[in-house]
């Protein structure tokens, strides 16, 4: 899928942020994001059961089956608003803020 232009170990610049899942509603930590700048989302597998893995954030164009071996979602967010993350079922649902 092409190259990963990010030299290995450096996070840079990026937002770190945790998922995971209470009830049926992800949780991330911190919730509000900066415009422009690169999001790591790093999920808690261990909180995140069944369809919760597969992560969708359609307006970031975000398609992600997370798992302990790779729990890791990054993009940079290009836009401000209110944004919705959700499992590829919608069973699951969240929102982030970019500013």
């Amino acid at each position: 899928r092409g190259e990963n232009t990010t030299p290995t170990g450096a996070t840079g610049d990026a937002q770190i942020v945790k998922l995971s899942v209470d009830g049926g509603r992800y949780v991330l930590s911190p919730s509000e994001f900066k415009k422009d700048v690169p999001v790591r989302i790093e999920a808690d597998i261990s909180k995140m059961p069944g369809c919760s893995k597969s992560i969708v954030i359609s307006s970031f164009n975000v398609r992600k089956i997370v798992s302990e071996a790779d729990n890791v979602i990054e993009f940079t967010p290009t836009k401000t608003g209110t944004f919705n993350i959700a499992c590829s079922m919608n069973m699951y649902r969240g929102t982030f803020t970019v500013k």
